[in-house]
């Protein structure tokens, strides 16, 4: 079975879509920085700024929104309201959450608060990473971090079993419910039983992040450019096609472009 993590990334990125997971999540991570894909794990190398000089505007957003992720099917979550009996019989003295986990590696997510940064002017950034890719200066496998997702208050859960189970109370009992949405409210853990990684109520992460590169522009059968069909009976023309194409002067790096990796 894969490491917990790269099951941990293949889940949220398969949600989410234009979003990979920072791995770890506490990485600082920012727009600009450059690297590779290790499945859906992304292995930083450097920023452009510093390494190519290639600069660009930030456009930060100042709407707040929550994104929250579970295993479908696996993951089970029960929410306790202060008072509510507990299996003892006794009332709780505080509001609590407790999230049962039916499968090993399955993912509870809860990002509160999170503020989207992008940058701007993808168009003349684009122009210019292709014209080193055309130049050999910029590898088809490189990637660049242009969408950051910060969060007020970030959650990770990973069960290490069948059957493990994780108990989050509020910090204070003058919370009545827990509201994951809520970026004010603490956590703590109370009940840790076969979890293999946990962040509670962590502030300031960037567990998200959006990834451009370079790729091909179209869809349609090698060798009849002309002869346009619908997209489930084509082939792709992959990146080694299309440079063969280009060194034998059948098209050009017209057939590339710098878009959003998904």
């Amino acid at each position: 079975m894969p490491a917990s993590y790269k099951i941990y990334a293949k889940s949220l990125h398969d949600h989410f879509k234009v979003f990979y997971a920072n791995w770890p999540p506490g990485e600082n991570i920012k727009l600009g920085d450059y690297g590779i894909l290790n499945g859906d794990v992304f292995i930083p190398e450097g920023n452009i700024t510093e390494q190519f000089n290639l600069q660009f505007n930030r456009r930060d957003d100042p709407t707040k929104d929550n994104y929250n992720f579970k295993s479908t099917d696996s993951v089970s979550i029960t929410f306790l309201p202060k008072g509510s009996y507990t299996q003892t019989g006794m009332p709780s003295v505080k509001a609590s959450l407790k999230i049962d986990f039916s499968n090993t590696a399955s993912v509870f997510f809860n990002a509160a608060g999170i503020k989207h940064s992008l940058i701007e002017g993808m168009d003349k950034l684009g122009k210019t990473i292709l014209g080193m890719f055309e130049t050999q200066k910029w590898p088809a496998s490189r990637f660049v971090v242009t969408r950051l997702v910060q969060a007020d208050s970030a959650t990770i859960i990973i069960s290490g079993k069948s059957g493990a189970s994780m108990t989050l109370d509020a910090e204070s009992d003058a919370i009545p419910n827990i509201n994951l949405a809520d970026a004010s409210i603490k956590l703590a853990v109370s009940v840790d039983s076969g979890i293999e990684f946990n962040i509670v109520c962590a502030e300031g992460y960037y567990p998200l992040f959006g990834l451009s590169g370079i790729k091909a522009k179209h869809w349609y059968l090698p060798g009849s450019a002309n002869n346009w069909q619908p997209k489930l009976m084509t082939v792709y023309k992959n990146m080694d096609y299309i440079k063969t194409e280009i060194a034998n002067k059948k098209t050009t790096y017209d057939e590339f472009y710098f878009g959003d990796i998904e």
